[in-house]
C-alpha cells in the first residue's frame, strides 16, 4: 500500500512538473510573442557614438587641458560627462596628456584628476633631494604646502606669475592633497 502512495505522488509530481514546464513555455512564448510586436514598431537608424574628426578632437583636447589647468582638481566622471567619454577613455587621456608632458597631475583614489604643474613637481623633488629619506606623511604635508590646489582665475592661465613668494603670501589652501595616489603615467 505504501509502495503504490509513493509511485502516486512520484507520478503525480512529474505531472506537476511537466505542467508547470509547459505553462512556462507558454508564457515565454507569449513574451517573446510581444517582445517582436513591439520591436517591430521601433526602426534604429543609426547607432554607436558620434565620431569627431580630427580637428574636432584636438579642439576637444585642447579644452580639456585649459579646463583641467584652470580648476586644479577634477573628477573623473565630471569629464566622462562634459566631453561625452567614457571613464577608461578619460584615464588613457590623461595618462597620454601626462606622458607628453602637456598636462602632469596624478589620480587620487576617490576618482579625482589633480593637476600639478611642472614647477610644483620640482619644487617637491627638491624637497626629497633636500631631506634625502623622508616618510609618505613628510611627502604628503610638504606637498600640500608647495601645491597650490585652488582653482586658477582664467586670466591667471594667460600670464603666469614668475614670483615664487606670491603663491605662499595668498594664503594656505584648504584643499590637501590625499594620501593615496596614483601617479597618472605609471
Amino acid at each position: 500500500e505504501r509502495q503504490r502512495q509513493k509511485e502516486e505522488e512520484k507520478l503525480r509530481a512529474e505531472e506537476e512538473a511537466e505542467a508547470e514546464k509547459e505553462r512556462l513555455r507558454k508564457i515565454e512564448e507569449k513574451l517573446q510573442k510581444e517582445y517582436e510586436t513591439w520591436s517591430a514598431n521601433f526602426t534604429v537608424e543609426e547607432a554607436g557614438e558620434e565620431e569627431l574628426n580630427e580637428e574636432a578632437k584636438a579642439k576637444m583636447v585642447e579644452e580639456m587641458i585649459a579646463n583641467i589647468k584652470q580648476r586644479k582638481i577634477v573628477e573623473l566622471e565630471d569629464l566622462t560627462v562634459e566631453y561625452r567619454m567614457k571613464t577608461s577613455e578619460v584615464v588613457e587621456k590623461l595618462k597620454e596628456l601626462d606622458e607628453s608632458g602637456r598636462l602632469p597631475g596624478l589620480i587620487d583614489d576617490r576618482g579625482k584628476f589633480i593637476h600639478i604643474t611642472e614647477e610644483e613637481m620640482d619644487n617637491v623633488a627638491s624637497f626629497i633631494k633636500r631631506r634625502g629619506r623622508v616618510s609618505i606623511d613628510d611627502i604628503v604635508a610638504e606637498s600640500n604646502r608647495l601645491i597650490d590646489l585652488n582653482p586658477v582665475l582664467s586670466d591667471e592661465l594667460v600670464v603666469e606669475d614668475d614670483d615664487d613668494e606670491a603663491g605662499e603670501d595668498a594664503g594656505e589652501s584648504e584643499t590637501q592633497l590625499p594620501t593615496n595616489t596614483t601617479p597618472v603615467s605609471s
